[in-house]
């Protein structure tokens, strides 16, 4: 069993439509079958009672439901956690133009790692550099707009 097939029977079985399902984890409804197939095969019993008009749990299918949450759950639990240890452990890339502030540690707290990116560059660029992922903040001279033309959002940090 692949966390995804289970992802997809607890869509149908929510939906009780294939096509609904289909939709709600954005695969095709033929695709969505076979992977429901596969895991009835591989069970070695059908999941679902299934006629030209409806579908509808089985009692295996029933009992699987629940399990299929919890397990769902426990591994979208497990990647937060991993996803948040990784935030923790991994630097801040903070990119400036001319002027970084004495206190810049006390700013970000105590428990960021900051990477200080030593490049100067013009307030444009290091807002570009934050647009296309290669820095995580920038401390440079944009307007919102030019915040909002990259898609992103302009702070006062001093005045």
């Amino acid at each position: 069993m692949e966390l995804r097939q289970l992802r997809y029977f607890v869509a149908v079985a929510e939906e009780l439509h294939f096509g609904r399902a289909a939709k709600r984890v954005h695969i095709s409804g033929p695709a969505l079958s076979q992977q429901i197939i596969a895991l009835e095969r591989e069970l070695g019993t059908d999941l679902f009672v299934r006629d030209r008009r409806s579908v509808r749990l089985s009692e295996p299918g029933r009992g699987l439901l629940s399990d299929a949450r919890r397990i769902l759950a426990l591994a979208d639990d497990a990647k937060q956690r991993v996803l948040r240890a990784a935030a923790l452990s991994s630097p801040l890339r903070l990119g400036y133009v001319s002027w970084l502030p004495d206190d810049i540690a006390t700013l970000v707290g105590p428990t960021v790692a900051l990477r200080i990116d030593e490049w100067v560059l013009p307030s444009h660029v290091q807002a570009d550099r934050v647009a296309e992922g290669t820095l995580d903040i920038a401390l440079t001279w944009v307007t919102a707009q030019q915040g909002e033309e990259r898609g992103l959002t302009a702070h006062l940090l001093r005045a």
